[in-house]
């Protein structure tokens, strides 16, 4: 890209191939590759949006295709890596229906009933990993503890929520 980040007539050229020539191939490998399939156009909006991004990489690059499909991969992961993180269950149903805006829980609600439920200690591990984004390696060195202990211990902290919830 340029001083001003806006793509070359020839690199918009380039990525409107790119999709026109792919987009139906790599929406199918999304999918597959994917339990979650309304986020697949999501998934291939950021693969396309990175390859506008990384121009100079993409216009370098021999098989314009396979760097599409293994960014797309890398996406795919980062998603699960997120709803794992999250211990969300995101089923087709879920995302089908809005939000109920007559829901009791507001989120400073929810924030005082997650802290009556933990001690300080959980409530502050809760918000390391879960609301500020600290990896479990991260979280792990803070705590002083080992990353499988961790693990456990983040377990039995979404189980406790979950039952008191």
């Amino acid at each position: 890209m340029d001083k001003n980040n806006k793509l070359t007539p020839e690199e918009e050229f380039l990525i409107y191939e790119a999709y026109r020539d792919y987009h139906k191939d790599l929406y199918l490998y999304v999918t597959s590759h994917s339990k979650y399939s309304l986020a697949a156009e999501d998934i291939i909006s950021e693969t396309f949006a990175l390859a506008c991004e990384k121009i100079e990489t993409f216009k370098k690059h021999t098989n314009k295709k396979a760097w599409l499909f293994r960014t797309a991969h890398f996406k795919i992961l980062e998603l699960r890596r997120r709803l794992r993180q999250a211990d969300l269950i995101y089923t087709e149903n879920m995302t089908k229906e809005p939000a109920d805006p007559s829901t009791p829980y507001t989120d400073k609600e929810l924030n005082l009933t997650v802290r009556d439920i933990l001690t300080s200690e959980e409530y502050l591990l809760f918000r390391r990993y879960f609301l500020w984004g600290y990896s479990l390696k991260e979280t792990a060195a803070l705590e002083n503890v080992s990353e499988g202990y961790l693990s456990v211990k983040l377990s039995r902290l979404r189980r406790k929520l979950r039952d008191a919830l």
